[in-house]
């Protein structure tokens, strides 16, 4: 589950030992080498059998590296016209001696933390869309004049009204993902781009790699969201 929150296969591995180890009749000596080898069957057939999702995530990391390395946070509008930005800084140590003991001071500086930028973009945007479609839900449960009560994914409300706020809950998920999310990303993102210094070739390289990413959003599978509205299980 934790591949779409960009698990990283150390972090992977420490999962997957940590359940072998729950095994009794599994070695405990080869619990890490047991765990190395299936992290690395697991995320090959994620990679197979989820092919359009994980180029997408490819995708996000890909921009979040080339917008962080240019000295910017990642940014992005929710659906709603939220603006997020990602408050993940390089962090800067000082020290200072008084007569007593040496004191450290760290604080944030105004570079972007490339790593974290880009690790964290890819859960991040996802959760903006959950949000987004929690807020949608709740307004137009509002709107029809039923109560609504939510933390993080789970929705509720009374018991007469459950199947109004199914019903609901579905029609906003099918008209959110129906707008032109990722061409809209790319649109907002294009704003990142720059003529570079003259002589700086770093940055021309990131500027030309950010504009290929931009203009090649990933494209939709053939997945039918009306069918959303007639799922028992998308939400229950």
């Amino acid at each position: 589950m934790t591949t779409v929150y960009g698990v990283t296969r150390y972090g992977g591995v420490l999962q997957v030992q940590r359940q072998l180890l729950y095994l009794d009749d599994f070695p405990r000596q080869h619990s890490l080498k047991g765990a190395m080898y299936l992290v690395d069957a697991l995320f090959q057939s994620i990679n197979e059998i989820f092919t359009g999702a994980s180029h997408i995530q490819k995708w996000f990391t890909d921009i979040a590296r080339c917008v962080s390395r240019g000295g910017n946070p990642v940014e992005w509008e929710t659906p709603l016209g939220l603006r997020v930005v990602q408050p993940y800084h390089s962090i800067m140590t000082q020290t200072m001696d008084t007569q007593l003991q040496r004191i450290n001071f760290t604080r944030a500086t105004t570079a972007p933390n490339v790593m974290k930028q880009t690790n964290a973009f890819p859960p991040n945007f996802i959760h903006s869309l959950d949000s987004t479609h929690m807020m949608l839900t709740a307004l137009y449960c509002h709107k029809f004049g039923i109560k609504f009560s939510a933390v993080h994914d789970c929705y509720w409300t009374h018991a007469c009204d459950v199947d109004i706020m199914n019903v609901i809950c579905r029609e906003q998920f099918v008209k959110l993902h129906s707008q032109p999310i990722l061409e809209k990303l790319a649109s907002h993102l294009k704003k990142f781009l720059k003529p570079a210094e003259p002589h700086d070739i770093t940055n021309t390289l990131q500027e030309e790699l950010l504009l290929s990413l931009l203009n090649n959003v990933p494209t939709k599978g053939d997945f039918d969201l009306n069918q959303v509205k007639n799922s028992v299980f998308f939400f229950s």
